[in-house]
This record gives structure tokens, C-alpha cells and sequence, in this order.
């Protein structure tokens, strides 16, 4: 098999033609679609949607996910405007001729035992997983801080409550910085995961690093990966090396930096390029 390496290339540049630009720069041709145009690609028209659709498509950019902000609403908050919204990003994926779409499990309330709102958890994600699966897309559950899926305990409840209707990220960086300890993670989460987002942090420090340099054990999880596959995996490059427009509105939690770059561009080149060296020095194949 071999990897495919995509990205949020909103990290390079808020504006479609940078985003191309650099996904060109580096020789990568996949985007997992977040923003446009300093905008949620979410926020869009279906037309207008169609036309950024054909933009990617003439430039020779395949969407390989949508990265959507579902699921990333309190549990407490009302459900219904959601779901009509997670019809709407159904209908996106469909546009952008993708089969794949990042959801969440709800922020769960400060100081509150997860466990409380377990059942209405699996309730909502079902919805939205089983309205993407009739519609021919998959739903792949990414574990993230203060939602019901921080711990992989929990991303495995969720797997298997819902099991032939979801797929699952594992987000290394994602573990680290609310202090879960990756081999144990990824021990739970092996073989159970659609496709990974590649993010390195630091334990002891929470700052987020290239792949690789950091304690979330990717050059160790990506041979496995690789050995157990059984058909090409897309690997989601989420460099967060630099912080860039929009960001606070993406998480919760405060990211600190090890490294600094002089511009967003200097800083999705090197991720890019690292994760590409530690795929190599693995003896791995990407595309």
C-alpha cells in the first residue's frame, strides 16, 4: 500500500488559489476541505460550493474529506438546527465528489462525568453517521479535547456502538495535549480507523511540533499502519505549526509552538517535508 498524503491546506493560505499553490509546491495533490476564501467552506451556496468544486478539479485537487465542524456544538444544545446542517454538509461532500466526512461528539459541560450523556451521544452521532451513510458518505469520528471522544476509550464506545455505520481519525497531537497516553491509544484504536490527521506534540510541554518530533509515536504507528492495510490510506497533514486566521474558532484549547516560522507558507512546506521524511525513512511508499 501506500499513503496519500493530503492536507488542510487553509493552514498554508486562507484563499483557494494559495491553497492550490501550495498543495502544488509540494508535489501533493488531495485537500481535506476546512476553509475558503476566509471562510467555513460550509458557509457557502451549493453553487457557489460547485464553483470552488471546479476550481480544485481543473487544478488537478482531489477533496479527499471534509473536514466539518459537526458534532462540535455542547451536548446540551439543541440537535435539530445541526442535523439540518448535517444535511447540508451531506450534500457538500457530494459536490465536491468526496466519500468521506470528519464529524465530532459534542462538547461535553466543564466538570461533568462524560458517561452522563453517553446514550445521547450515540444517539446524535448515529443520526448524522447513518443520514451520511444512506446518502453514500462516511462519517469518520475524530477524537478531540472536552468532547465525549477526548479518550480512546470513549472513540472506541463510539466505533462500537455504531459499528458498519462509522469510521474513525486518530489524531495523535489530539491525545497528547489532553494528556492521553498514545501506545495505549493506539492499542485500542488500531485496525479501527478510516484514515489518521498528522500532528506531533510534546507531552510534558503540550507544544505542538513536526511529525515525528514529538511523543504521539507516528513513525512507529504509520509502519503498522501500513503493515495492516490492505488498500491505500489517507494521511491528513494538520501541521498547527503556526497559528493562522481562524484557528481560535477551530478548538477549545490553547496550542503552543516549539518551532517558529517566518510565514504560513514556511510552515506547511516544513510539515509537509518532514512527514514526508519520516514516511521514507520507514521504508514507506506515498503518493
Amino acid at each position: 500500500m501506500k499513503f496519500l498524503l493530503t492536507a488542510f491546506a487553509d493552514e498554508a493560505s486562507a484563499e483557494i488559489g494559495g491553497q492550490i499553490e501550495a498543495l502544488h509546491r509540494n508535489d501533493m495533490k488531495y485537500i481535506e476541505l476546512r476553509g475558503i476564501n476566509n471562510k467555513s467552506a460550509y458557509g457557502y451556496s451549493y453553487e457557489e460550493s460547485k464553483e470552488f468544486a471546479k476550481i480544485y478539479r481543473d487544478n488537478g485537487i482531489t477533496v479527499s474529506s471534509l473536514g466539518s465542524p459537526l458534532g462540535k456544538i455542547k451536548i446540551t444544545d439543541d440537535f435539530e438546527p445541526h442535523f439540518e446542517f448535517t444535511k447540508k454538509c451531506v450534500e457538500l461532500a457530494n459536490i465536491y465528489s468526496t466519500k468521506l466526512m470528519r464529524i465530532f461528539s459534542f462538547y461535553i459541560p466543564a466538570g461533568e462525568d462524560p458517561k452522563n450523556y453517553r446514550n445521547e451521544v450515540i444517539d446524535r452521532v448515529g443520526k448524522m453517521a447513518e443520514y451520511a451513510k444512506e446518502n453514500g458518505i462516511l462519517a469518520c469520528h475524530e477524537n478531540e479535547a472536552e468532547i465525549y471522544g477526548e479518550s480512546a476509550e470513549n472513540c472506541v464506545d463510539i466505533l462500537d456502538s455504531l459499528e458498519g455505520k462509522i469510521g474513525g481519525i486518530f489524531d495523535p497531537a489530539n491525545f497528547i495535549v489532553t494528556s492521553h497516553d498514545i501506545p495505549t491509544a493506539y492499542s485500542l484504536l488500531k485496525g479501527r480507523f478510516e484514515y489518521m490527521h498528522i500532528k506531533d506534540a510534546l507531552m510534558e510541554t503540550k507544544q505542538i511540533v513536526p511529525a515525528g518530533e514529538g511523543d504521539g509515536c507516528i513513525p512507529q504507528i504509520l509502519k503498522e499502519y501500513a503493515e495492516m492495510s490492505d488498500r491505500d490510506r489517507f494521511l491528513t497533514l494538520e501541521p498547527h505549526l503556526a497559528v493562522f486566521e481562524g484557528l481560535g474558532n477551530l478548538q477549545h484549547e490553547e496550542l503552543k509552538h516549539k518551532h517558529v516560522f517566518k510565514s504560513r507558507d514556511e510552515a506547511f512546506d516544513t510539515a509537509v517535508q518532514t512527514l514526508k521524511k519520516v514516511i521514507k525513512n520507514e521504508g514507506l511508499q506515498y503518493e
